[in-house]
C-alpha cells in the first residue's frame, strides 16, 4: 500500500474511486501482538457499492473490545476468517487510482490492514492511496467543533456538531462508515 498522510483535496477528482473503510478488532495494537479483525465495512463513494462482513478472529477478543463493539465471540464463530475477508476486501478496493479513507486510519486501520495483508501475502495490482480522515477534518477546521481552542476530531462529535444529533452507533464498522459518508469531507 502507498501511504500518504494527507492528499491535497484538489487532487481528488470524480474519477478517483474513494472507499470509506472501518475496522473493528479484538483489541488495541500491541507491538508484540497486533489485534485481529472482528468486523470490516467499506463503502465505495463513487458507485455506492458496499462491502461488509463480520470476521472470525484467530485471536481472543479483549473484554474492552467486546464491550465497545458489542460483538461477542458467539456472534463471530461462523463468520469468515481474516484471510478470507481480506482477500475479498483487497479485490474490492484494487482498482486504478483508488483512495482508502479511514478515521484515525494512519494510527490504526491502515497499519492493521497492511500488517495482515503482508502476513497473508495478499497482492494487489494497483497502488492504493491511504488518507486519514483526521487530515480532512483539519482541512475543514472552520466547520469542526472546538473544545479548549482545540479541534474536536472524534467522528461522532463532529457528526453531532454538524447535524445536531448523534450518529446511531459508534464502534460498529457499518455505522462508522455510514457516519463518515455523511460528513461530506470531499467538498
Amino acid at each position: 500500500m502507498k501511504l500518504e498522510d494527507a492528499l491535497p483535496l484538489s487532487n481528488l477528482s470524480t474519477t478517483n474511486p474513494v472507499f470509506l473503510v472501518d475496522c473493528e478488532t479484538t483489541g488495541f495494537w500491541n507491538k508484540i501482538n497486533p489485534p485481529d479483525l472482528t468486523e470490516l465495512a467499506v463503502w465505495n463513494l463513487k458507485d455506492g457499492a458496499f462491502f461488509y462482513t463480520l470476521v472470525h478472529p484467530s485471536k481472543p477478543q479483549s473484554m474492552g473490545s467486546i464491550l465497545i463493539s458489542g460483538l461477542e465471540p458467539s456472534i463471530l464463530e461462523n463468520a469468515p476468517t481474516t484471510e478470507e475477508v481480506l482477500t475479498r476486501f483487497f479485490v474490492f478496493v484494487d482498482v486504478p487510482n483508488s483512495i482508502l479513507v479511514a478515521h484515525n486510519g494512519k494510527k490504526f486501520d491502515f497499519k492493521l490492514l497492511s500488517y495482515w495483508k503482508n502476513y497473508f501475502g495478499i497482492q494487489t495490482k494497483n497502488a492504493i492511496t491511504e488518507m486519514d480522515s483526521l487530515s480532512l477534518f483539519c482541512y475543514h477546521s472552520s466547520k469542526m467543533p472546538q473544545r479548549d481552542q482545540k479541534l474536536v476530531l472524534k467522528q461522532s462529535e463532529v457528526y453531532q456538531h454538524l447535524f445536531g444529533s448523534s450518529p446511531l452507533y459508534s464502534h460498529c464498522a457499518f455505522f462508522d462508515v455510514w457516519t463518515g459518508s455523511n460528513l461530506n469531507l470531499f467538498s
